[in-house]
């Protein structure tokens, strides 16, 4: 009987170790599976974030400087000679108002990829980048809407130059934290 023993104890080992190995292979594989799942949804992920951060900068640049021409000819866009006599109210207010919302419409299109695709510091700085060139943006239009003559307009350009450095300042920001999400290869999660 104990060659007999041996071959069954053999058997036994056999089994258990083949059904453990099977165990084993199976945990390990499904790991690897979710793993590569994670670094390949996170590796989407990173140019999805790349092309909406691209995209707003873009867009944001295009901003600023069709505002920085704006404040640059201020006094060319409240001077009345440069409007249709007795309509300088009508065309200047219509004017300020679609050069300051045409400038920033784009923007405001772009911010909302970048609040969706985040993280949620790249996006509150993406919302303060665009919160500062809107200001300048508002400021720029009701000063428009309300200037009656080119007098005060060197006073007027200096305030808003100062805001749109602001703002520059705020795209600052919001660069540098994007590059650092843009560089961290995507990995896998514990």
């Amino acid at each position: 009987m104990t060659e007999a023993w041996g071959a069954i104890v053999a058997a036994v080992a056999a089994g258990v170790f083949g059904i453990g190995g099977a165990f084993v292979g199976l945990f390990v594989g499904r790991r690897q599976t979710i793993d590569q799942a994670q670094v390949e949804h996170g590796q989407w992920l990173r140019g999805q974030r790349r092309e909406a951060y691209v995209a707003y900068l873009s867009a944001w640049d295009a901003a600023e400087t069709a505002l920085i021409m704006l404040v640059f000819d201020l006094r060319k866009h409240v001077d009345p000679s440069n409007y249709t006599e007795g309509q300088f109210e009508r065309e200047r207010r219509t004017f300020f108002a679609n050069s300051t919302g045409e400038a920033m419409f784009p923007v405001m299109a772009k911010l909302e990829a970048v609040q969706l695709l985040g993280p949620v510091d790249v996006a509150e700085a993406a919302h303060q980048m665009e919160s500062a060139l809107g200001a300048a943006a508002t400021e720029i239009g009701a000063y428009g809407l309300h200037a009656s003559t080119p007098d005060g307009c060197t006073a007027k350009q200096s305030e808003f130059n100062a805001m749109l450095a602001n703002a520059g300042t705020s795209r600052n920001r919001f660069f540098e934290q994007a590059k650092l999400i843009i560089a961290t290869p995507p990995k896998p999660q514990d």
